[in-house]
């Protein structure tokens, strides 16, 4: 039981119980060799908060982190089981659709760009975020899993840059 605690902690985030960058890299991997084995399909979302800096400027980071712990909760409410959540550190969470084309992802997206905006209640307050993703789906955006990360990040950047609360695909 200790030595499968510990191996949870090494690869899961302390504050929200999800999936940490080298779960979801080491998934990842795995997803994608499955990918070119059976022909199928895989997305990749990279998710990062708007507005979240100040929640934690303005109202303290135990607000913060339960702001966190919210959207945490959030995003594994939106997907499958077969589906990986990861927080890949501060605001920035990735999702893997496993069998997922563009059209479901975009979908995913709208859905979560909704979710992920509605109020936090933390205590009496009610803290308002929103959420720019970026996807990259194998194998249109790449077939490598350093390729489809960065092109998902830069997607998120557009997102981001096009004034947020939406997503933007890999070119």
């Amino acid at each position: 039981a200790m030595l499968m605690a510990a191996q949870h902690r090494a690869n899961h985030d302390a504050l929200t119980g999800l999936a940490n960058r080298a779960l979801f890299d080491e998934i990842f991997g795995h997803q994608l060799a499955i990918c070119r084995r059976t022909s199928r399909y895989l997305a990749i979302l990279y998710i990062d908060l708007d507005g979240f800096k100040p929640v934690n400027d303005v109202h303290g980071h135990a607000a913060g982190d339960e702001v966190l712990c919210m959207v945490a909760a959030r995003l594994k409410n939106a997907i499958r089981e077969s589906d990986l959540a990861a927080r890949l550190g501060g605001d920035e969470f990735a999702l893997i659709l496993v069998n997922t084309g563009l059209e479901a992802a975009q979908a995913l997206s709208l859905k979560l760009m909704d979710s992920l905006s509605l109020p936090y209640a933390v205590g009496a307050l009610k803290l308002e975020i929103s959420a720019s993703i970026g996807i990259a789906c194998y194998p249109e955006s790449g077939t490598a899993r350093e390729a489809l990360s960065l092109r998902a990040d830069e997607a998120m950047y557009r997102a981001k840059a096009a004034g947020k609360r939406r997503y933007a695909v890999a070119s």
